[in-house]
């Protein structure tokens, strides 16, 4: 997987904010989790296309059960599965490693008129009940808000935070570059109260591009029923109450030995839980230092899965030469503060 990085120089005085890798660590074998969509398999006589899904309604039918699910149109293209026409394809929707949900994309709904064109696609699908709960759908996020995709590449739950850097009425921009996104096209993107547009595009080399389920209004009010009435989401009280990830600002004090005027690197490493993933970090010195010492530059180089890389300089006199018996007699200190996703069990 690759890693983002982001350089980013501090002079004293201002705080350095570096975005962390898109991607947090896999959780291999991840129990199915419908806020973190389903693996979705689009099958033509020429092939099979990966993806994402998410349920967004589901309803009683005769002994069985009525799914609405939503995902990207651009995985339901017949050119290159070997078919000509959309509902020549079959649709496989993985709700674990024992059990699918499996339909024809003759039971797919794609928006016309005014919303012709808004990546999304209402997939629906006739089963037994599978437990699955609808998603909560919020609205879309601000300039510079945090959002989280979260979505399975095979059997691996994986979670990619971000922030919005451009938005527009039928899209949210991501500020860096996804890992690898080709299976997470359809995927939830979600801020603290829900999902808000799916995975349009995105690649190690690309910023993700959410398409907003509010983009499509009228698409989804007249093939999903209820969705006028927030119905169609599932949206309870309790649902409501409990938020798809909470945003945590933690603080941790790195002390620094003296080694004179120069510069080095330190790795500062973040304990984080299995449902916790760095989003980005900045790092100041503490004053005061001792009499002669300047403050330099301080950079944070780089965030990977749970450690900070910080490149600092310091100018002025070179540290004391008797050592106290507790080490040396003059140190830096500098603060590190991290803005960290945490994921509710």
């Amino acid at each position: 997987m690759t890693s983002f990085k982001r350089l980013a120089t501090l002079t004293i005085g201002l705080t350095v904010l570096v975005a962390a890798q898109a991607s947090a660590a896999p959780v291999a074998g991840a129990p199915p989790d419908e806020t973190a969509g389903l693996r979705l398999q689009v099958m033509g006589s020429g092939g099979t296309r990966e993806g994402t899904c998410f349920l967004v309604r589901k309803e009683a039918h005769d002994h069985d059960v009525l799914y609405y699910f939503l995902t990207s149109a651009r995985l339901l293209e017949p050119e290159g599965l070997g078919e000509q026409r959309t509902s020549a394809l079959r649709i496989r929707i993985v709700v674990d490693q024992s059990h699918a949900i499996e339909t024809s994309a003759q039971d797919v709904l794609l928006p016309g008129g005014t919303e012709h064109g808004v990546d999304l696609a209402i997939v629906k699908a006739i089963a037994a009940d599978s437990g699955l709960v609808p998603v909560v759908v919020a609205e879309p996020p601000a300039m510079n808000q945090v959002f989280i995709v979260r979505g399975h590449q095979g059997n691996d739950l994986t979670v990619i935070t971000e922030r919005v850097a451009s938005r527009s009425a039928r899209q949210v921009i991501g500020d860096r570059a996804m890992a690898s996104g080709g299976e997470l096209v359809g995927a939830p993107a979600m801020v603290e109260g829900g999902v808000f547009g799916l995975v349009s595009e995105g690649s190690a080399t690309q910023a993700p591009a959410i398409t907003l389920l509010s983009a499509a209004r009228g698409f989804l009010a007249e093939g999903i029923p209820g969705w006028r009435s927030g119905e169609a989401a599932g949206l309870t009280a309790a649902a409501a109450a409990s938020p798809a990830f909470r945003l945590e600002q933690r603080v941790i004090d790195v002390p620094v030995p003296a080694e004179g005027a120069g510069t080095r690197d330190v790795d500062v490493p973040i304990q984080l839980g299995p449902e916790e993933s760095l989003v980005d970090a900045s790092a100041m010195y503490v004053p005061p230092l001792r009499q002669g010492q300047h403050q330099g530059e301080i950079t944070v180089l780089r965030l990977q899965n749970n450690l900070v890389r910080l490149h600092f300089k310091t100018e002025g006199i070179p540290p004391a030469t008797t050592p106290t018996t507790n080490g040396p007699r003059w140190q830096s200190l500098i603060t590190v503060q991290v803005n960290v996703v945490v994921i509710p069990r």
